[in-house]
């Protein structure tokens, strides 16, 4: 299969920005919207961009996304494409708009093609202002004859009436604007909930995992520490400003291949590889233990007044799943917050340890490969190996693929939010598995009543940095757990 070039108008559509991203960074099963496009199409070794303006955003992620695999070219929007890129005179290449989403990759064929999202005339050089108003897909074979006969003086339909340009049906939606945007997300993502946290968003294509952070310093801390975890999690390929990214890694993640899990291999391999310990004189030991209470005390204080503001809920004593629960001030009041800072262990670690971030590799040495680590322990590059064990335990509990797939939990308040219903989905397998873990913990003489209190906090830290209906949810399974953990 030849090479092709895609050349890709950025339309200025009007569509709303989240968080701040440009729309085209919008998302639909965790691929972009402009990486929907540019997936599409098959055997692509040149990226041209066209636009009046370049986003910063944008342009860093299509960097992050495609320059390994492709040659990048962002141009502006009217320049002489064949001056600028003299090599276009003599390759294939696609011309797509930005505005569509493809519900089939686009066909490899020999012939020159045209699709129209929406039929108007489209001049290529002759009348430039309609170039952004292009709305469809070019596609041409044969580029020297295109050059010649289109450039600057035809348009594509009178190359259509010379018959050298066929007029192609695909299937498409077109992305015009936000409403429509919602409209094919909800579509496609019927059963799906959104599991992004707050500020923070994944990426997926083809080849690449692309993350983007508000904080910029999450990720320079993030890259550093993947350094430190190094070959157990994925080289990171690209770091610039809010972004980073790294190869996608072949292999399921354990909620997807509990079949083939063998679990204490899962744990010696982490104990082994992950929770390699810290000696204390390597340290400053005091130090460690104040950042352990401000991880687990302070930040617990704050995330909580976020969560009940967030809610606009009042703390107070509930029946959750018919069980009594005091107010979750009640239950922080009776925590230990000696005892849990004071028996902390410190140990290289992940910081969000759940089986959504551990894939059973298909490839290299390793057995198992970590995604998603936590950037720090309260400023420190390491931390407490009780934090990792109440995150695989969080996840044990929860099924967190379940929620994100197909929505497999609910959570029901009375008029007075006193009485609180939830149901969440879990399976035999996860149950033996969290049975022979906790068999694990008692083993190497973990305090399993410290796992039990941080598998607690950690869903009540959660709450305020997930959207509704979920931050309801964890806020109300936290105390209901803290009830029974105290």
């Amino acid at each position: 299969m030849h090479k092709k070039s895609l050349i890709l108008i950025i339309q200025q559509l009007k569509g709303q920005k989240c968080e701040g991203l440009h729309f085209l960074l919008q998302t639909i099963q965790y691929k972009a919207l402009i990486s929907h496009v540019i997936d599409s199409f098959k055997g692509i070794d040149k990226i041209v961009v066209l636009a009046r303006e370049f986003p910063e955003d944008l342009k860093i992620y299509l960097n992050c996304a495609y320059s390994q695999t492709c040659s990048l070219y962002f141009l502006p929007l009217h320049c002489n494409l064949v001056e600028e890129i003299p090599s276009l005179k003599n390759e294939s290449f696609y011309l797509c708009s930005s505005n569509l989403y493809f519900n089939e990759f686009i066909p490899d064929e020999e012939s020159n093609w045209v699709y129209f999202s929406r039929q108007r005339h489209f001049f290529l050089e002759s009348d430039k202002e309609n170039l952004q108003e292009f709305r469809g897909v070019l596609f041409v074979s044969d580029p020297n004859i295109f050059w010649r006969e289109v450039n600057m003086f035809q348009n594509i339909l009178e190359g259509m009436t010379k018959g050298f340009i066929s007029l192609k049906k695909i299937n498409t939606y077109d992305i015009d604007s936000d409403a429509a945007y919602q409209d094919l997300k909800k579509q496609i993502e019927v059963n799906m909930f959104d599991f992004s946290k707050k500020r923070e968003r994944i990426f997926l294509t083809e080849h690449k995992v692309v993350k983007w952070y508000g904080d910029s310093e999450i990720v320079q801390k993030r890259f550093s520490r993947a350094k430190k975890l190094k070959p157990y999690v994925p080289e990171i390929t690209h770091v610039q400003e809010n972004f980073y990214a790294y190869n996608r890694i072949p292999g399921k993640t354990l909620y997807h291949c509990l079949g083939a899990l063998k679990e204490e291999d899962l744990f010696q391999w982490l104990e082994e590889r992950i929770w390699r310990p810290i000696p204390k004189d390597s340290i400053h030991f005091n130090s460690f233990l104040d950042a352990a209470n401000k991880f687990y005390y302070k930040k617990t204080k704050e995330r909580l007044r976020n969560a009940l503001k967030d809610l606009n809920l009042k703390d107070k004593k509930r029946i959750i799943n018919q069980t009594a629960s005091p107010s979750l001030e009640d239950l922080l009041q009776r925590i230990d917050w000696t005892y849990l800072t004071q028996t902390s262990i410190p140990c290289h670690f992940h910081g969000d340890l759940q089986f959504d971030n551990i894939l059973l590799a298909e490839t290299g040495d390793e057995p198992f490969m970590l995604i998603d680590w936590r950037q720090d322990f309260s400023g420190l590059s390491y931390g407490d190996l009780y934090y990792d064990l109440a995150k695989l335990n969080s996840g044990l509990y929860l099924n967190y693929a379940k929620i994100k797939e197909s929505r497999e939990f609910d959570v029901i308040l009375n008029f007075d939010q006193t009485d609180v219903k939830l149901y969440h989905v879990t399976c035999s397998r996860l149950q033996e598995i969290q049975e022979k873990f906790q068999n694990y913990c008692f083993q190497n003489d973990y305090h399993w009543k410290k796992v039990e209190l941080l598998t607690a906090l950690i869903y009540l830290n959660m709450s305020p940095l997930h959207c509704a209906p979920l931050n309801l949810f964890l806020l109300m399974y936290g105390q209901w757990m803290l009830s029974k953990a105290v």
